[in-house]
């Protein structure tokens, strides 16, 4: 399956993790604290870690998360902050 643009994202996930982290004032505070070269990976383990679906076992629901949270392009998001 193709991935389309989303409102100058990459894809709809991508954009509304955008949107989140942009409206979570603790989350958009630390973000800009954090090294440019390590912000897609910090970026990324935040959001895995706060999957609140990780320790839940396997189901249709948490793979569906999961590859959701597959989908979203960290490195854009990262870039999104030092633009």
């Amino acid at each position: 399956m193709q991935t389309e643009k989303y409102s100058k994202s990459t894809n709809h996930e991508t954009w509304l993790t955008k949107i989140w982290l942009d409206d979570d004032y603790y989350a958009y505070k630390c973000i800009r604290q954090i090294n440019s070269d390590e912000l897609a990976y910090a970026i990324r383990e935040y959001i895995e870690e706060s999957n609140p679906l990780i320790d839940s076992g396997v189901s249709l629901f948490s793979d569906l998360l999961s590859y959701a949270i597959n989908q979203i392009d960290f490195d854009e998001i990262a870039r999104h902050y030092f633009e």
